[in-house]
């Protein structure tokens, strides 16, 4: 999937990131490495995407939460639920899926687009299985 068809998807992605990894307050080298893979499979723009965790850093969590989702409703349902599904691998890189992470992505799964669990663990699968080749 690539970024430059989409920009609300880069978007998306890079404001759902900031918001998972500060979320447990505790930002863990394999989240930051898993967040490196989801930058190259995905095609970011590598200093579009750290000019904007640049950005947020000073910005309030409710101003980035609702980037993310203006974001997100901009995108398909696919790219969502793929978004979605990179936070779920991501938060569980470090070996520990925190309370608050998960409330995040379950709060934007659910809350905000309806979607249902059972799909973000689909995307989760198929983005583990681009990760192997």
């Amino acid at each position: 999937m690539t970024t430059t068809d989409n920009n609300y998807y880069a978007e998306g992605l890079t404001s759902l990131y900031f918001l998972l990894i500060c979320a447990d307050r505790t930002i863990d080298t394999r989240e930051l490495d898993m967040g490196r893979k989801m930058i190259d499979i995905e095609k970011i723009d590598v200093d579009y995407f750290y000019s904007n965790i640049d950005r947020y850093s000073s910005e309030p969590d409710k101003h980035i939460y609702n980037t993310c989702i203006q974001s997100l409703k901009n995108c398909t349902e696919t790219e969502r639920i793929r978004s979605l599904a990179w936070m779920k691998l991501i938060a569980n890189s470090d070996g520990d899926l925190d309370n608050k992470e998960f409330e995040l992505i379950q709060d934007i799964c659910i809350n905000e687009f309806k979607l249902s669990l059972d799909q973000v663990l689909k995307g989760e699968k198929e983005i583990r299985a681009e990760l192997k080749s």
